[in-house]
């Protein structure tokens, strides 16, 4: 073992032993025969100190690679946490004794010097370097890791249905299992030598694929933002500080190009036709023919309870609730569409939600920019979000997109009086809408009390819009009357 100074900067260096050789690799996967590694300091000492500690960890993990199992070092390290535990200490390592009062390190010293019921000292050398802190940190691998972060998150998925929890846990093994097989095909080393251009490299991996084989960005960002919340979690549950490598790693490309709609006559010549679903049975059809109508998820119907078919009423409908499994969406029983029609035919919808709604990951789409939850939207879009039970919000406004433009323009007028008028008997005093800032005049011009409360803002695409705000009295005639 050896330190040498490189601009003024020390580094462990070692050899690697014969009995080793071919077992070591460095980052491209192939055998090396000396290491190098930093220790982050000018001080000599201070560097022959970590380089000691370095030595024991390195030694460790390669005597484990010798023996056929690469984790015989962690499981050692947590052995010695057990060990500490057991005594009355928290696992310290020497380096951090040394910086510790004498009074703490007097009495690890003390304990183990303890006469046992023989008379005779603790003998056991384990528990010695337990206490002591003389075995050598050594965090989990990323799969050791993935472990860890599920039972750590175990409250996450108690609503899923069982075959809900094994797609989440089945996208995360993939994202893991992806990265180390495109970057340390060979051995995976502790999290903590995972790094920035480790990170890099599975881009640049998934880049190749993207354009070798025709997948999606999507497909890619998915498993760089599930590494990257295993990483993040963990390492916030577990207090270890270690910088995220998989942040901002997302690729660019993703398609979001608009959905065409169906045509009235397709609809009516495949969907209505007597015949189209004479395959399926009576209620894979009438389950089928549900989706159609209101846009509902295939297991929001299936698993509804008889009861939840609300036929009877004015309106028939279908409540949703978790009947057994996690919603996709938290906020779906508190949502309310919308929806403007002349004659049976749809023409306009938007949807509304209360502010004061706050899920597990998402509550309400302006809330969720101020905390910078959404990539696509700013946070400086309104200094303080409402959550006020008396608060909405409006989004999803659509229209047909084959109505003449004239058309359009009344349908959807139409529909945000009806949207704030129904937000009025609900009990709000205010309601709250992300729209392009021209939204204010058009919306006054429909008589609705609406104005700015936010700053014209535009994202990383150039899309531009505002925060903006109707409120009692919603409508102006009513405020002139008021006035009057």
């Amino acid at each position: 073992m050896g330190i040498v100074r490189d601009r003024g900067r020390y580094y462990w260096v070692k050899r690697v032993p014969k009995r080793f050789a071919g077992l070591v690799v460095g980052k491209d996967g192939k055998p090396v025969t000396q290491v190098r590694q930093a220790l982050h300091t000018d001080s000599k000492v201070e560097a022959q100190a970590k380089a000691a500690q370095v030595e024991v960890a390195r030694m460790a993990e390669w005597e484990a690679l010798a023996m056929g199992d690469s984790g015989s070092a962690r499981a050692h390290f947590d052995m010695a946490q057990r060990l500490a535990q057991v005594r009355g200490f928290q696992y310290q390592t020497l380096s951090t004794l040394l910086e510790a009062p004498m009074d703490e390190v007097l009495e690890r010293v003390k304990d183990v010097q303890k006469p046992k019921v023989e008379g005779k000292p603790i003998e056991n050398p384990a528990v010695i370097k337990a206490v002591l802190g003389a075995v050598p940190t050594v965090l989990p691998n990323l799969s050791g890791v993935l472990n860890e972060y599920f039972d750590l998150t175990t409250t996450r998925h108690l609503r899923k249905s069982e075959a809900q929890k094994h797609r989440w846990v089945l996208s995360k093994r993939r994202a893991v299992e992806n990265f180390l097989a495109a970057t340390f095909p060979k051995h995976s080393p502790p999290i903590d030598q995972i790094t920035r251009a480790d990170a890099l490299r599975f881009r640049t991996w998934w880049s190749n694929r993207i354009e070798v084989d025709g997948l999606a960005a999507q497909t890619a960002n998915k498993e760089f933002g599930h590494l990257a919340e295993i990483w993040g979690t963990w390492a916030e549950l577990t207090g270890n500080d270690l910088p995220n490598p998989f942040s901002k790693l997302a690729l660019d490309g993703e398609k979001r190009d608009q959905r065409p709609s169906f045509s009235r006559d397709w609809v009516k010549d495949r969907l209505l036709d007597p015949k189209a679903f004479a395959t399926l049975n009576p209620e894979a059809r009438d389950i089928l023919l549900i989706m159609i109508n209101t846009g509902l998820r295939p297991s929001e119907i299936s698993d509804a309870p008889l009861e939840d078919f609300c036929i009877q009423e004015n309106i028939p409908h279908l409540k949703i609730a978790p009947n057994g499994r996690e919603l996709k969406v938290a906020h779906t029983p508190l949502t309310k569409y919308i929806i403007t029609h002349d004659g049976g035919r749809v023409l306009t919808a938007s949807r509304v939600l209360p502010c004061s709604f706050s899920g597990p990951t998402y509550s309400n789409m302006i809330r969720d920019a101020t905390l910078g939850r959404l990539p696509n939207i700013p946070p400086g879009i309104v200094s303080v979000a409402s959550t006020e039970t008396t608060s909405y919000e409006a989004t999803r406004f659509t229209a047909d997109p084959s109505l003449p433009r004239r058309s359009k323009v009344d349908a959807l007028r139409k529909n945000a009086i009806d949207l704030i008028a129904h937000c009025e008997r609900s009990g709000a005093k205010r309601v709250f809408a992300l729209m392009p800032p021209g939204f204010v005049a058009w919306l006054r011009r429909a008589d609705l009390n609406a104005h700015a409360v936010g700053p014209i803002t535009e994202n990383h695409k150039g899309e531009v819009f505002q925060v903006i705000e109707c409120c009692r009295p919603f409508f102006l005639g009513e405020e002139m009357e008021m006035r009057a």
